[in-house]
């Protein structure tokens, strides 16, 4: 490793940590700015009942569809992997031992 490519890379390092380190604290003055404007005026505030309904419902109802979709193709999975193992115990092979 020459001393041009460690230089590089403390550069690259630095770059990279700068860059994050601003990206960071523009996302945080943009929540800051909106949690500011909520707190001052809260009358301005409205209820978007349709996005309420898509968060709160739609999107849990999905995201647990999708997580028993995922938990019963793991059970089939393993159901399919326990049978095929007792089966070749049954027969006389070595197993899985439990």
């Amino acid at each position: 490793m020459g001393a041009d490519e460690g230089a590089m890379r403390l550069l690259f390092g630095l770059f990279m940590g700068l860059g994050n380190f601003v990206l960071l604290n523009l996302f945080m003055s943009v929540v800051n700015e909106s949690v500011t404007h909520l707190r001052e005026r809260p009358q301005e505030v409205e209820f978007d009942e349709d996005l309420y309904h898509f968060l709160a419902v739609s999107l849990t109802a999905t995201s647990i569809q999708m997580y028993i979709a995922a938990v019963q193709s793991h059970l089939k999975q393993s159901s399919k992997w326990y049978y095929f193992m007792s089966s070749k115990q049954d027969n006389g092979h070595k197993g899985c031992s439990n």
